[in-house]
């Protein structure tokens, strides 16, 4: 059984992450303000993918061997830091070498 304090810690963490809008829902409205409804869905399911994925690593023990073992936590914030430096490389390419405009997807990440 759950101490008085340990739940009351976690209705008060469970309500502030209910009502602070997180980056996913940043995303949503944003996308949904440019494109419309329809064109959000995908930006709707990708979150939905990336939070069940999350949920599945925790499930999986990921943050006790990320407590054991700190060095894996500081390879995932390596990893992590380089995947957006490194779509802002391709994108950065791509435009180059088709002479073109980035694609939305490229101008949204600058």
């Amino acid at each position: 059984m759950l101490s008085v304090e340990l739940w009351l810690t976690f209705v008060g963490t469970a309500i502030g992450v209910v009502v602070i809008p997180g980056p996913g829902v940043l995303l949503t409205m944003a996308h949904s303000l440019e494109y419309g409804a329809r064109r959000t869905l995908g930006t709707i399911g990708g979150c939905l993918t990336a939070n069940l994925f999350h949920q599945m690593l925790v499930g999986a023990g990921v943050g006790g061997l990320v407590a054991q073992y700190p060095g894996v936590l500081e390879t995932l914030k390596y990893f992590g830091a380089l995947s957006p430096a490194r779509e802002r490389s391709t994108c950065h390419a791509t435009s180059r070498a088709t002479q073109q405009r980035p694609s939305s997807s490229c101008r949204a990440s600058r």
